[in-house]
């Protein structure tokens, strides 16, 4: 067989970019003025830089989820499994957003088991949380927050009692639920009173709060009267001076945690739990006053 090679010489072959590989300067160039017009957009509009800070923030803890899930599982729905997401808080986030909290008081924190009330006002309050978490603790949460992918599937490691406020056999089974875990693992249940984050409620700008916390809701102390255990009030100082939705304002800074003396529910009775809601939220207020005056 021979092969034909005739007048081969001087052909060339042409390479043709294939479809989505133009590399003409005209593309770089405008994907350089795209990122330029939006960096400039971020750098003077303060409400945009404001959003990006704060849901990168909040994101963070899915995040965390993420990474502490597999870590978790080797203590599987107990209080021993929050020590990763703790840490990742302590020496990531905290850190990273320059949001620290000084701690005042722990040292009053009861040898068993004990329910801790803690005023409620942002994402910052993880910060504190973190830092004066003890042993052997849960938190009651809503039940929403149980399907928040990662986030969610980490406080269900966590040993999390989830509520459904709006539906009423649904409190009763996580009250019924916190009071076994106090009496027969002598666990501590945190529960945020106010059921919602002051500094969110005062955003959305539909309701006038004068008061520096919201409400109480009563959960808490039939909790902590039916399993005859102390109430340990926490107080968290004000973080506007951190985060202000209004002015859409979000910096690096501190805030204080207050532990208060432990209050006793011993001989009390479920019809006892509103006098002693009002009492303990007055002495919160209170706290909270005099860390404004202090500052």
């Amino acid at each position: 067989m021979a092969w034909n090679t005739e007048d081969m010489e001087g052909d060339t072959i042409a390479l043709e970019p294939g479809p989505g590989t133009d590399s003409s300067p005209s593309n770089l160039i405008l994907w350089s003025i795209v990122i330029v017009l939006c960096t400039l957009v971020i750098l003077s509009s303060r409400r945009i830089r404001f959003k990006l800070k704060y849901h990168a923030f909040d994101g963070m803890y899915f995040l965390f989820g993420i990474i502490s899930i597999p870590f978790m599982l080797f203590n599987a729905c107990d209080p021993k499994a929050t020590r990763m997401p703790q840490l990742l808080v302590q020496r990531v986030q905290s850190p990273l957003f320059g949001v620290t909290a000084k701690i005042i008081g722990m040292e009053r924190y009861p040898e068993g088991p004990f329910v801790i009330v803690c005023n409620h006002q942002s994402s910052l309050d993880c910060i504190g949380l973190m830092e004066l978490w003890p042993p052997r603790c849960v938190i009651l949460m809503k039940k929403m927050l149980k399907y928040a992918g990662p986030f969610g599937l980490a406080a269900i490691l966590a040993g999390s009692i989830f509520v459904d406020r709006s539906n009423n056999r649904s409190a009763k089974d996580a009250l019924s639920q916190a009071v076994e875990i106090i009496q027969t693992k002598g666990y501590r249940v945190l529960i945020f009173p106010e059921g919602t984050r002051k500094l969110i409620k005062e955003s959305s700008g539909k309701t006038e709060i004068s008061e520096p916390m919201l409400p109480f809701k009563r959960g808490a102390f039939n909790l902590a009267i039916l399993a005859q255990v102390p109430i340990v009030p926490i107080v968290f100082s004000s973080q506007k001076h951190l985060l202000d939705f209004k002015e859409h304002k979000f910096v690096s800074g501190e805030y204080t945690g207050f532990v208060l003396p432990p209050v006793s529910t011993k001989g009390l009775i479920l019809d006892d739990a509103h006098d002693l809601r009002d009492k303990i939220r007055t002495q919160m207020i209170d706290c909270f006053n005099e860390l404004e005056r202090t500052k």
